[in-house]
């Protein structure tokens, strides 16, 4: 609470609650309470997938994933829940916040999506198919050292994935340098598939990942559309 300067109000850590003789996963949350200003309505408000055709995609914050513990990637393809999860690095989440929320105040993004539960490719990939309207696709590729998994499904924090006009790319980075944060470009929106190339190249068509997005609960629980 102090260091991200937000109002915290609860907490709670559900590490013993059990369904028959199967624990869930431990799972620490904490409740905030949020005011939004500086803007009128919610038209000024950037949507979560990308909205225009032609835009810069890029990262707020690192664009390292730094480690696959405790997350998304090995529990669904691997069935484990281990390893070391994402050291929270506070200084750089007020940075990264504090520069998207300015950006969005400017109206100089046009989307915003958070880097969380299965790394960068799980957020580009809502960025394109989690809309139920028209989708719009990407095209993604960016140098890194890291190993392609880890580069794609690691889920270190402090990240936001934005798109904007490229003809706002020098007052994005300045207000972005303003708060201490870094922006790097890796792509175009654009298209009807996804396409992502870090030391990996993937390539998803749009139909298929909204379908995984829009039937993933059900398939689940194995109803409605999803029984099938």
């Amino acid at each position: 609470a102090v260091a991200l300067q937000v109002p915290v109000i609860s907490g709670n850590v559900s590490l013993y609650n059990q369904t028959d003789d199967t624990p869930i996963l431990p799972t620490p949350t904490c409740a905030l309470v949020g005011l939004r200003t500086g803007m009128t309505d919610d038209t000024e408000n950037p949507r979560s997938a990308f909205a225009t055709e032609g835009d810069v995609v890029a990262v707020i914050g690192e664009l390292a994933g730094r480690t696959l513990g405790g997350g998304e990637f090995l529990y669904s393809l691997h069935g484990l829940t281990a390893g070391r999860p994402p050291e929270a690095r506070f200084e750089r989440e007020l940075s990264v916040s504090s520069a998207c929320a300015e950006l969005v105040r400017s109206s100089l993004v046009n989307s915003a999506h958070d880097v969380s539960d299965g790394g960068l490719l799980v957020a580009l990939a809502e960025c394109t198919a989690c809309h139920t309207g028209d989708r719009i696709g990407a095209t993604i590729a960016a140098s890194t050292s890291e190993e392609p998994t880890l580069a794609l499904f690691g889920e270190a924090g402090a990240r936001i994935v934005v798109s904007y006009d490229p003809g706002d790319q020098a007052a994005v980075l300045a207000v972005a340098a303003r708060f201490g944060a870094t922006v790097t470009p890796i792509g175009t929106t654009g298209g009807d598939r996804l396409t992502v190339d870090l030391g990996h190249r993937v390539d998803l068509d749009l139909d298929s990942l909204h379908v995984a997005w829009d039937l993933g609960l059900e398939r689940a629980l194995r109803v409605g559309r999803g029984a099938a």
